[in-house]
């Protein structure tokens, strides 16, 4: 029976690595150049993103907030073929509960169920609640520690859901200081060791080693911070990771050779500075920092999704001289260069990316805008120029002396000591793919890659293919 179910679940991955090429043939093929297409329905909700992912029947789950002072949340389903649009079943009224969606993460185990954590109106705490794509309906999971307002998730190897910093305000200041990792199979936060600093609005990614790296940044009071390096446990430890430049609400994405590409942000405080950090890459071989070209223009506010030929497409956001924009552009890591494609048909400013499964992109709402287009990959178009006097330039960390607070910094009441525990589940694999885990949903750090559902869902049945022949076996013997 061992040997049944391990030669299913390697049959499974394999079959599962076999469609990346497949779906990355339709770029090699394009002759024509990329181009943008509005979809045609609008969702209800107003003000979708910055959270998207892609499910497992090849949908897309959108959420972000009504664009109102205290919120509701909003949550969104589109289905690619039909182009429709379509709200939970039940339990929408949860979403009332909630100021915005901050991160949203697809669960590894089972069916794909998905984890949406926010911040409540009142800013009293952060509530958990999960949607299930089979039923469309929502339920609440096990409570944050911390209020959290600008916090990252990123899924670890483990299947645990690692959530870092964000603004706490008056309810919980110590808030930024801290991380927590939530168990799908216990439904349980468990606190993970202290940060050395705070973290607000920052990037973060998963690295092909497993570790999660985080951008430089800012905390709630404006001081600014170096990256950190964070190892899961059993390790549960976090060490600075070099100097880089500060940026407030750029991304992150994993690329496929484990090294994490950062993407813009302002480098100081004030979203209205037209100082906007470069794109650099993270090596996790070497722990070094390197710049990663030369951007035409520099934006923050962008989304950033991960296509399946390895190239990046960054889109939207707020640029210096040009505010709100539509402008798109690719980063190719191979040969280390921007090319500018065709602009999007809306200006963006913190819209939602997801990757759809034919290989196109879904990009959706935005502040204030409930409209969608998708980006249809064209021929590769050649490299820009790099630009030899940049008009902004970011700010590194190493020109900074920050001190710690505006003050005496509040004493954390719940901070973590020690060692996290952890529920690590037996199916290795799943969590623990070389892939680039994109089945998470970070506030404006996601990145739009995701083949851990195909993993999940093809393992799956194979294995229940498995244990049938079994079933037949045992009944023939007896």
């Amino acid at each position: 029976m061992r040997r049944i179910l391990t030669a299913a679940l390697i049959v499974a991955i394999a079959a599962t690595a076999m469609l990346r090429p497949m779906r990355d043939a339709s770029r090699a093929a394009a002759t024509g150049p990329d181009t943008w297409t509005p979809v045609a329905n609008t969702p209800a909700s107003p003000g979708l993103g910055p959270a998207a992912l892609r499910l497992m029947d090849g949908s897309v789950l959108v959420g972000g907030d009504a664009g109102g002072s205290f919120g509701p949340a909003t949550l969104e389903r589109f289905w690619p073929s039909g182009q429709t649009w379509g709200a939970p079943l039940a339990g929408a009224a949860l979403l009332n509960q909630l100021y915005y969606i901050d991160t949203m993460t697809q669960l590894p185990f089972g069916a794909g169920a998905v984890l949406i954590t926010g911040p409540t109106p009142d800013m009293q705490t952060s509530l958990a609640l999960l949607y299930d794509p089979v039923t469309f309906t929502l339920t609440y999971g096990a409570r944050l520690n911390h209020v959290r307002f600008g916090a990252t998730a990123t899924l670890l190897a483990t299947g645990g859901i690692l959530v870092i910093g964000g603004d706490g305000g008056g309810a919980d200041p110590a808030s930024s200081l801290t991380a927590e990792i939530y168990s799908q199979l216990a439904n349980t936060w468990t606190p993970a060791a202290p940060l050395p600093h705070r973290l607000f609005r920052h990037a973060a990614a998963r690295l092909g080693n497993g570790k999660v790296i985080t951008s430089a940044s800012f905390d709630e009071y404006g001081n600014a911070f170096p990256p950190l390096l964070y190892d899961p446990p059993p390790a549960n430890t976090w060490t600075p990771a070099g100097t880089s430049f500060i940026r407030l609400r750029g991304t992150a994405t994993t690329l496929p050779d484990g090294r994490a590409l950062f993407v813009g942000g302002t480098s100081f405080f004030s979203a209205g500075s037209d100082h906007f950090a470069p794109a650099e890459l993270f090596d996790p071989v070497t722990n070094t920092w390197s710049p990663a070209g030369d951007m035409a223009v520099r934006s923050e506010g962008h989304t950033a999704a991960l296509l399946d030929d390895g190239l990046v497409l960054v889109a939207g956001g707020n640029a210096p001289g040009l505010g709100l924009t539509t402008r798109a552009t690719l980063y190719n890591p191979s040969t280390d260069a921007w090319s500018t494609v065709a602009s999007m048909n809306t200006a963006r400013y913190t819209a939602a990316a997801a990757l759809l499964q034919d290989g196109r992109v879904l990009v959706a709402g935005g502040y204030n805008n409930n409209t969608a287009e998708i980006y249809e990959p064209g021929a590769i178009p050649p490299a820009d120029t790099p630009s030899p006097t940049p008009t902004e330039t970011g700010t590194p960390t190493a020109t900074l002396t920050p001190t710690p607070c505006a003050g005496p910094c509040p004493t954390p009441t719940n901070s973590p000591t020690g060692t996290a525990t952890f529920a690590v589940s037996a199916v290795v694999g799943v969590g623990g793919i070389s892939e680039p885990p994109d089945a998470l949903a970070l506030s404006p750090t996601r990145s739009a890659r995701d083949d851990t559902p195909y993993i999940v869902a093809a393992a799956a049945a194979a294995c229940a293919a498995a244990l049938a022949v079994a079933a037949i076996r045992r009944k023939r013997r007896t």
